[in-house]
């Protein structure tokens, strides 16, 4: 699953585990804590996206999530739900 990129609508943040997607890996001035159904993980990394802009990272992580909300926040979005 770190090769895939997932669009979520429950998301309130973009979260990155695969740092051969993202580009600029820093530290970032808060910490990101991330509830989930595996337990709780947190993380000080931020990096950038290539054409989307900042976005939460940690390489223990599992999956590769963009927050469908600030997808939306930025560009248009059609869908058949």
């Amino acid at each position: 699953m770190k090769n895939w990129i997932l669009l979520n609508n429950q998301l309130t943040i973009h979260y990155f585990c695969n740092q051969e997607m993202v580009t600029s890996i820093r530290d970032s001035l808060t910490t990101m804590t991330i509830n989930t159904n595996a337990g709780n993980t947190s993380t000080n990394l931020q990096a950038t996206l290539p054409g989307l802009g900042d976005v939460w990272f940690d390489n223990k992580g599992m999956v590769n999530v963009l927050s469908l909300a600030l997808i939306e926040d930025k560009y248009q979005i059609t869908y058949d739900s």
